[in-house]
């Protein structure tokens, strides 16, 4: 009688425990799509030995000019072959100390052999920068400073120099990763658009936020406004006002630019000991410890 109790009672539970798998089944496929997957992007800018013999070679100036020009492009998941094969020149009259990258939309691919894309700026998407390696850095051999925004779309690379003639690397590393808000829809293969620009020494240095060579009051109140609305901000703003390396310029920099202006007031020997500040390399405060 016991066992037959005991049956029973077994055959009655079976119907809820059928129904509490399902349902753990489909709280986790729940959580799954409000977590689709997005992209991590690692550039690898590292030194090229000079081969007069390299014939896969693009010459800066086919994209950018100029120090603070914008050239977007199209990169992502997978790595496209082309970009990791093809080396840069450096063919302009300037010496790079900088490299800046801002994930700002989604981009299409149109061709085969010669890729070309559609960009849709402004797209929401799910790729950041970060360390797809897993070595705990991003790669590079040239630039020893990596500052990285909060939201991970903007990366700048400071604290080195490409000089006239030399030869970098143009790899992005790429791999599928978990969605960090829930948004945009990553497939097998997907690309986004990338703005590049590259800086200079020789019109920024710290606290010049408007590049006018001069710190004044006036740097101080661009970088306030800055502070306010960061869609403005271009690399080389961020190079020159961002103190505490957080990839953009927030209250903490505006007090340092201010700080900077009044102790250049109170020098008695007047701009000529202020110069230390051209010969400062832009870039050059310790990064943070943190992830990358």
């Amino acid at each position: 009688m016991n066992d037959l109790l005991r049956h029973t009672s077994l055959l009655g539970l079976r119907p809820i425990l059928c129904t509490l798998a399902f349902a753990v089944a489909a709280l986790c496929s729940a959580s799954s799509a409000r977590a689709p997957l997005g992209v991590m992007m690692e550039p690898v800018i590292n030194q090229v030995p000079y081969d007069e013999n390299d014939i896969n070679l693009w010459p800066v100036s086919w994209f950018l000019a100029e120090p603070g020009e914008v050239y977007t492009y199209g990169v992502g998941y997978p790595s496209d072959p082309v970009h990791n094969i093809y080396n840069i020149e450096n063919d302009t009259d300037h010496t790079m100390t900088g490299l800046a990258l801002r994930i700002v939309g989604t981009a299409v691919e149109t061709g085969n052999d010669d890729p070309e894309y559609i960009f849709d700026r402004g797209a929401p998407t799910e790729a950041i920068f970060g360390d797809v390696t897993g070595d705990q850095q991003v790669i590079s051999d040239i630039f020893q400073k990596i500052t990285i925004s909060k939201d991970r779309k903007f990366i700048l690379l400071t604290d080195g120099e490409i000089p006239p003639g030399a030869r970098f690397t143009d790899i992005s590393l790429s791999k599928l990763i978990r969605g960090r808000n829930g948004r945009g829809n990553v497939n097998v293969e997907s690309y986004f658009a990338v703005d590049s620009s590259f800086l200079t020494d020789d019109k920024y240095f710290p606290g010049d936020v408007n590049g006018d060579g001069v710190l004044n009051h006036a740097d101080s109140e661009l970088a306030r406004r800055l502070s306010k609305d960061a869609l403005d901000l271009t690399p080389s703003q961020i190079a020159a006002g961002d103190f505490n390396n957080t990839g953009k310029i927030d209250s903490r920099d505006v007090k340092e630019i201010q700080r900077l202006i009044r102790e250049k007031h109170h020098t008695s020997k007047g701009d000529r000991d202020w110069e230390h500040l051209r010969e400062k390399r832009v870039g050059c405060n310790p990064p943070k410890s943190g992830p990358q």
